[in-house]
């Protein structure tokens, strides 16, 4: 019994170590959390966030930009999870390298995709609820 624990316990903390659970922080001040409302019709399946022009609704992935520039192409929205109708989420989009303005892409399980680009530390001064996308 303790042996099934101790191992079912390992699982999650592997997850986190491999998941990166610790986000990166500038230190400078500035939040970087964006909540996305879903004011679609369909669940939101996928959610990225990077430095302008390094989503998917800038630049297709490939395995070679994959593999040598993550940087955008990292789905926010555990596997398997998602967004439904009506739901918001708020995701911590800190880089650690003190950028401000995001690009943020969202997919819809219809297939319906929407791209916004703005300054989220400004966002965040301004106590805006957050951005509103529908499909």
């Amino acid at each position: 019994m303790i042996n099934i624990l101790a191992k079912s316990s390992i699982v999650p903390l592997a997850f986190c170590l491999l998941a990166s659970c610790s986000t990166p922080s500038s230190n400078d001040g500035q939040q970087r959390v964006l909540t996305v409302v879903n004011k679609g019709s369909v669940p939101i399946i996928s959610f990225y966030a990077g430095r302008p022009g390094t989503t998917p609704g800038s630049r297709q992935p490939t395995f070679e930009l994959v593999s040598r520039n993550a940087e955008g192409m990292v789905d926010w929205l555990p596997l398997g999870l998602n967004l439904k109708p009506g739901a918001e989420q708020k995701f911590n989009i800190d880089d650690g390298k003190g950028t401000c303005v995001f690009e943020v892409y969202v997919q819809f399980l219809d297939g319906a995709s929407r791209k916004n680009e703005g300054d989220v530390c400004k966002f965040n001064r301004e106590k805006r609820n957050g951005w509103e996308v529908s499909n």
